[in-house]
Formats: structure tokens, sequence, C-alpha cells
């Protein structure tokens, strides 16, 4: 491990990896996956391209990410261990890594889909701030229609309903990789 932080830096891999873990992105290693070269070590970032992430892609064609045949549950389930998180994950100071990093960051995440001591949710204070161009946007385009093969079918063909989804989902989610990083690791 010593060996591997002279040339990696972890902890910007560790952070990646808890980004697109939490919202278990599709193209994580298969594409839309960066990484840059600083101070002689090669760094992970910047995270991009989450259109199919948080629960919105195809039963159909993502059956693993959708655990068909298992639970059929999308939140549950580790997606991004490829790359080299496959190999970091050998290391138990990694993995000790992610666990405190992801307990660390558990007032954030949270506020991602609720209030907390840090104040409004991030999806409320979205919406609120951008609801004029949302709803312009949805004068186009429905939201009874899925668009492409690869995203899930909307939930009930409401905004409201996928905002309801979205919280949800990534509450369930959090929920389950607490359990897998921080409560066996206390």
């Amino acid at each position: 491990y010593d060996t591997v932080k002279e040339y990696v830096d972890v902890e910007s891999f560790a952070r990646c990896y808890i980004v697109e873990e939490l919202f278990k992105n599709v193209d994580y290693a298969v594409s839309s996956t960066r990484f840059y070269v600083k101070d002689n070590k090669l760094h992970e970032g910047p995270v991009w391209d989450f259109d199919l992430s948080s629960g919105n892609c195809s039963s159909t064609y993502y059956q693993a990410y959708n655990n068909v045949g298992g639970s059929g549950l999308s939140y549950e389930g580790l997606y991004c261990v490829g790359l080299f998180n496959q190999h970091l994950f050998r290391y138990e100071e990694f993995t000790q890594l992610v666990s405190d990093l992801y307990r660390e960051l558990q007032p954030v995440i949270v506020n991602l889909y609720e209030d907390n001591e840090l104040g409004p949710n991030q999806i409320d204070r979205l919406l609120e701030e951008c609801r004029s161009e949302i709803d312009r946007n949805y004068t186009l385009w429905s939201l009874k229609k899925v668009y492409g093969s690869y995203e899930h079918k909307p939930v009930d063909g409401t905004y409201d309903g996928e905002i309801a989804y979205l919280k949800n989902w990534l509450k369930m989610r959090n929920l389950w990789l607490y359990d897998q990083y921080c409560r066996s690791a206390s």
C-alpha cells in the first residue's frame, strides 16, 4: 500500500469512488471516467456524466444494476468496484479510508435528499432556484415518455413523482452503502 501511495493519490480515488458508488453511475469504469497526473501522482476525477445513475436505468438493459433475478432493488449492490478500485480494495487501508470518508460525509450526503443540520436539502433548493426553467423544459418534453432504451420508465408521469423517486432512491442507497462501509467497520 505504501508503494501504491507513492504513485496514486488514494484519497482522490476514495472520494471519486464514493460519489460514483453513491449515485451508482452506469458509465463508471466503462466510459466517462477521468484521471490526471499532479505532483507525479495519478489522481481520479473529475466525476461527470450521471444521466444514467440514481436508479435511472432500464431493468431490461441493465439487469445486474437493477438486481434482476435477485432483490430487484436498484439501490442495492456494489457497482463501481471495477477498474483501479478492484485493486485498491485489496488493501485494508483503502477500505478503511472509504469507510472513514463515507462516515465523515454523511451530513453532506443526507442533505442531498433530506433537510438536516446543513439546512434545506439540495434537491429542493435546486428545484426552487430553477423552477421556471424546469417548468419551461417540460412544456416540450413529456414526463410520461421514455426517450431512450437505457433509462427507466417514468414513475407516474409527473415531475414531483420523479423527484420523490430520486429522493427515496438516494436515501435507500445511502442506507445500504452505510451498512456496507460503516456499520461493519464500527
